[in-house]
């Protein structure tokens, strides 16, 4: 008989810097849900040309929060916070896995350097 592995939701409390780019997550005890971004764009009208485009980068390892579904509330908010501040992540244990994979294989070359 073969096992069969499934992968199950999870919730992971991690410091902002520590997460992906994207990674769905709420506040420490909060239930809205936010992305992690590192930058932004933002086009005006007829925005394909290059001085019509701004992109926001937060200094200094801050992460941008984007809160989604948030319902009739209506203008949905961001925010930037030190890459320090623990979020939840709202995650997988095979994105988990992944993460941890990744993360290792990163230290690694780092080291070697």
């Amino acid at each position: 008989m073969s096992e069969s592995w499934h992968s199950f939701e999870m919730k992971v409390l991690i410091p902002a810097h520590e997460l992906p780019d994207g990674a769905l997550v709420t506040k420490r005890t909060g239930t809205a849900q936010f992305r992690i971004r590192r930058r932004m764009r933002f086009y005006t009208s007829g925005g394909a040309d290059e001085s019509q485009r701004q992109t926001v980068t937060p200094k200094d390892g801050c992460v941008i929060l984007v809160e989604v579904n948030n319902g009739d509330r209506g203008n949905d908010a961001v925010n930037i916070y030190p890459g320090t501040t623990q979020f939840m992540w709202l995650t997988n244990s095979d994105d988990l896995e992944k993460w941890l994979r990744d993360r290792r294989h990163e230290l690694e070359e780092s080291n070697c350097k």
